[in-house]
């Protein structure tokens, strides 16, 4: 049996590490190493042999000078995580898994972290419950673009085929400036977000490193060139996410964001990529994403070692 490995972020190998990332049955870009360093306070790994299975840990201390006092925690803008390899029976081990979470159990005072898609359906819940105190599904909603347009709009719900049929006209815009983007979204996403200065420089980081790397798209709703809606979505491994967005207060006869996402659907359909919502539990917030035929693919959270 290969070696599991503790190894903190200096010495992790990063070109492996997003090799293995790329090559695995559950790859997302949540847990390439560019994108962890953008997001998380601190991050380390577990590794299984030549970094053949992975595992991000992603932690902050709980008091800032008492350095040994450490939580998983799961990072914003970083909707999950988990165990990742290109080989499907090495991320449903359970010897091995169990092993893994022994190992971060000695290092770490308490835990609040989401495990992917894959890892829920291919590891029995018993597994998580039996290792952490609390386990809860998560919602989070998809969109297969690969039909034409006119056989997704079938699958719309009836009260967003109604909203879309409501006749006013918007103007659709692709930029690369990321502060028309930031300053519009800063003034426009909700307080409950409750994003601070800390989260904003995070968010210009990731556009920057999304411009850079030629990997996101940003597209501008005006009204009579008023900028009213915003989406930045990040397209990596055929899955497109809509990471985010943010838009000025519907009307009764003018959802923007409902005809921003119709807009992009519609610019992407026939391709083979998937739509990726982020969610949400939110019940108003999912029977949105629902009305556009998107279906659960659902994750866990975990909190609370036993």
């Amino acid at each position: 049996m290969n070696s599991i490995r503790f190894i903190k972020n200096n010495i992790i190998d990063k070109k492996k590490w997003d090799l293995c990332v790329e090559g695995s049955v559950n790859r997302t870009h949540y847990a390439l190493s560019w994108y962890l360093d953008i997001v998380a306070d601190k991050w380390d790994a577990v590794v299984y042999g030549d970094y053949e299975l992975i595992f991000p840990v992603t932690y902050k201390n709980i008091i800032p000078f008492i350095p040994a006092i450490k939580i998983i925690s799961q990072p914003m803008f970083c909707q999950q995580l988990g165990f990742f390899s290109n080989n499907a029976e090495l991320i449903s081990d359970r010897k091995i898994l169990i092993q893994i979470i022994n190992l971060i159990k000695k290092k770490y005072f308490s835990v609040s972290y989401s495990f992917n898609n894959f890892n829920s359906e291919s590891i029995k819940l018993n597994f998580f419950s039996s290792n952490f105190k609390h386990v809860s599904k998560k919602t989070n909603l998809i969109l297969n673009l690969y039909d034409n347009y006119n056989n997704l709009y079938v699958k719309y719900s009836n009260n967003t085929k109604r909203n879309l049929k409501k006749i006013f006209l918007l103007e659709f815009r692709k930029t690369n400036d990321n502060s028309i983007f930031l300053n519009f979204y800063k003034k426009n996403i909700p307080l409950a977000a409750n994003l601070k200065t800390k989260h904003f420089n995070r968010i210009n980081k990731l556009l920057e490193n999304f411009k850079d790397r030629g990997n996101s798209e940003i597209i501008l709703a005006y009204d009579n060139d008023i900028l009213v809606a915003v989406i930045c979505v990040v397209k990596i491994f055929n899955t497109h996410t809509l990471l985010f967005n943010a838009s000025v207060r519907a009307s009764q006869n003018k959802n923007y964001m409902l005809r921003l996402i119709d807009f992009y659907i519609k610019k992407y359909s026939g391709t083979k990529n998937i739509l990726d919502f982020e969610g949400s539990s939110l019940a108003g917030v999912r029977r949105f994403y629902q009305g556009f035929g998107a279906i659960e693919k659902n994750y866990i959270n975990v909190s609370k070692f036993r």
